[in-house]
């Protein structure tokens, strides 16, 4: 299950899914910022509240899945330590 599992996270098209994914969410919380400066941000809360909670779950299923795939090698994996850190926090 884990080889499986490995193979599918270190798969082109899911790397791809989530940078696609982080780009998105800079937009987001780009508009988000915008709006917020505007004082506009009233009229679009439980929009935003709700795309704020999608990428709360995406992300979370990806750290989920990266860890369950290299289990105890995601915290110490030579030379992305600590980019994986950084993504668990």
């Amino acid at each position: 299950l884990r080889s499986a599992l490995w193979c599918f996270v270190v798969h082109p098209s899911f790397e791809a899914f989530f940078a696609l994914m982080i780009m998105t969410n800079a937009i987001f919380v780009a508009v988000q910022t915008d709006l917020a400066a505007k004082g506009i941000s009233k009229d679009s809360d439980s929009v935003l509240f709700s795309l704020s909670i999608m990428y709360t779950v995406v992300f979370t299923a990806e750290i989920v899945l990266r860890v369950a795939a290299e289990g105890y090698g995601f915290f110490v994996h030579r030379g992305q330590w600590a980019w994986n850190m950084l993504d668990l926090f």
